[in-house]
């Protein structure tokens, strides 16, 4: 396996109600493999839920009712400029996610509203999952947030969580280094083979 390092990926994260699970913050983060953290475009929308935020939800994401009164913008105009942002930067077609649920969540949500989407598909790319399957064939526990997934593999959290353009930049980062770890496993294990593979040797004729 090569990463692609021409490809840029999109991450996304979705903040929410904690009573409702109604969808308050819509957060993406896009990039390159190669690229620094800092170097990632992030963009964030806040949507309103039609209901008081609970005070839960406030406590664990700083977003507040005067915050939607704000700051909220209608759902046709999220899904306008996140679509405009996909076109424009030619991201793979499934975004990158902590876990599953969020993409199918936000599509399921932007088509309730008869609002036209054409991204994503059907699938997503669910690093936790990675993660665990990682961690299953080393016989290590599988248990953890984003946060202690990143220190168990060297990666220092950065930002706020539970801001979903922060918690999508971090996945993004997350993402690169599983991959190029495993890319750079694969190369050696091919190396290793082609060493290690016996040479055909040629008769020659008389």
């Amino acid at each position: 396996m090569v990463m692609d390092i021409d490809q840029s990926y999109l991450a996304l994260d979705l903040e929410r109600d904690q009573k409702s699970r109604k969808i308050i913050q819509v957060g993406i983060a896009i990039a390159y493999p190669k690229q620094l953290q800092s170097q990632y475009w992030t963009r964030q929308w806040l949507l309103d839920p039609g209901e008081s935020i609970e005070s839960a939800t406030t406590t664990l994401t700083g977003i507040t009712d005067a915050d939607i009164q704000a700051r909220a913008v209608p759902w046709e105009v999220m899904a306008s400029e996140l679509s405009a942002l996909i076109v424009k930067h030619n991201t793979f077609i499934n975004p990158i996610t902590w876990g599953s649920g969020d993409s199918t969540e936000l599509l399921s949500a932007i088509k309730d509203r008869a609002i036209s989407f054409p991204h994503f598909g059907r699938r997503w790319i669910d690093i936790k999952t990675f993660h665990v399957v990682l961690m299953l064939a080393q016989g290590k526990s599988q248990t953890g947030g984003l946060r202690s997934v990143m220190g168990k593999h060297g990666i220092p959290f950065k930002g706020l969580a539970h801001q979903a353009d922060i918690e999508a930049a971090n996945t993004l980062r997350l993402f690169f280094k599983l991959l190029g770890s495993h890319a750079i496993s694969e190369s050696i294990n091919q190396s290793v083979k082609a060493a290690w593979t016996p040479q055909r040797t040629h008769k020659s004729s008389h």
